[in-house]
């Protein structure tokens, strides 16, 4: 079987890169390796959530698969430390536009994506690709059916077999650290704010329905276990603390759910002429930015603008070898800028953090520097190389 494109891998990224290729009028094959994955709590939400850019969300609006799904707002993002005099301010209002980034569950939303993919393109569940012949561009999957293709694209996870049997190796930086996901009842409210403290790990609270807010708090790998074992009423009592009771006193949590934390990067996010890496399957980042899915949603945008689709046959290595480096080497950046964060907030010593926190107010006080900061980060930034 002969497609224009092959996807492999049926998440957010990949579901979406195969949507918008099959509305440019190209023959698309969507290769799904995803099983299914119940992560509801007890108030009926996905404890996993995602924070879209204004840049992704409208190139999502613009496929017709986020328009009716529920979404909630962050027009402003507060980031404080425990016992520090420093924090700072992040306002949409500042660049202009009505939100800096808007949440949506998790599941939903891959489902309307798959729902849509299932109705437009050739998709093949419940499979994945286990040779890849370089001379024919083709690939064998496990049911033995062989498709090639004009462009193969890894959008799978960051444990990705494809990107291995493409030749592909990919650096892992272990971070002893988990992330406890969960929802929380406030007395007070969010007022649509994201707040993020650095205290003993990081806590973030991301606006959802109603008083209720996404909680996901990084913290070392112990200290998680302690956090996911304590009563209910004993956790709320903890997070209304920590929190400094910025929305009022949490009064109700869902279930807790933990990962672990990592991040990495490929060596080559094209490891042959016809093969491009996108999404986790590229790199991964510390949730700390809440930049990770909407870096791996630039890859597909960054990809399909390389290719100018007009014609398949017009599909030059050069594109996607220039795309491959653009791309990593932005994935590279933010996982330094990652980095450095997280080894800036950990430090300990009281004129390290005096420094740290003269560091942070200044930063606050600089509107042009922070602004374009924002841009950046929502996408709308020169380093994503995007219009």
């Amino acid at each position: 079987m002969d497609f224009d494109v092959i996807v492999s891998g049926a998440g957010l990224t990949g579901t979406a890169t195969a949507l918008s290729l099959h509305q440019q009028g190209l023959r698309v094959a969507l290769v799904d390796t995803s099983e299914a994955f119940n992560a509801n709590g007890r108030f009926g939400f996905d404890l996993r959530t995602l924070a879209l850019s204004p840049a992704n969300l409208a190139w999502l609006d613009s496929l017709g698969v986020v328009n009716s799904l529920p979404r909630y707002p962050i027009e402003r993002m507060q980031v404080w430390e425990h016992d520090g005099s420093g924090s700072v301010t992040f306002d949409s209002k500042s660049v202009g536009l009505p939100n800096l980034a808007v949440v949506f569950e998790h599941s939903p939303l891959i489902d309307v994506c798959r729902t849509n993919c299932k109705q437009e393109v050739e998709m093949l569940e419940s499979t994945h690709i286990v040779e890849i012949d370089n001379p024919k561009q083709s690939v064998k999957l496990n049911n033995g059916l062989q498709l090639s293709c004009r462009l193969l694209c890894i959008a799978e996870g960051p444990n990705s077999t494809t990107r291995k049997i493409a030749g592909a190796t990919c650096r892992k930086q272990t971070l002893a650290q988990s992330a406890l996901v969960t929802f929380a009842r406030s007395s007070d409210g969010h007022q649509n704010t994201a707040w993020q403290k650095f205290d003993e790990g990081i806590l973030a609270f991301l606006p959802f329905e109603d008083n209720f807010v996404s909680v996901i708090w990084s913290l070392d790998n112990s200290r998680c276990k302690q956090m996911m074992s304590l009563r209910e009423t004993d956790f709320a009592r903890l997070l209304s603390q920590v929190s400094e009771r910025v929305c009022g006193e949490i009064v109700e949590v869902d279930e807790r759910r933990s990962f672990p934390l990592h991040q990495s990067l490929a060596d080559t996010f094209s490891p042959k002429p016809w093969i491009a890496l996108i999404g986790d399957a590229a790199h991964t980042l510390h949730p700390l930015s809440g930049q990770g899915v909407n870096l791996g949603l630039e890859d597909a945008r960054a990809l399909l603008q390389s290719l100018k689709i007009a014609d398949m046959k017009s599909i030059r290595s050069a594109s996607i070898t220039s795309f491959a480096q653009h791309r990593r080497l932005k994935a590279k950046m933010m996982i330094r800028m990652m980095s450095f964060f997280l080894n800036t907030w950990s430090w300990e010593r009281p004129t390290s953090r005096w420094v740290r926190n003269i560091g942070v107010r200044s930063f606050d006080k600089l509107g042009f520097l922070k602004q374009q900061v924002i841009r950046e980060a929502i996408g709308y930034g020169p380093l994503g190389g995007l219009s």
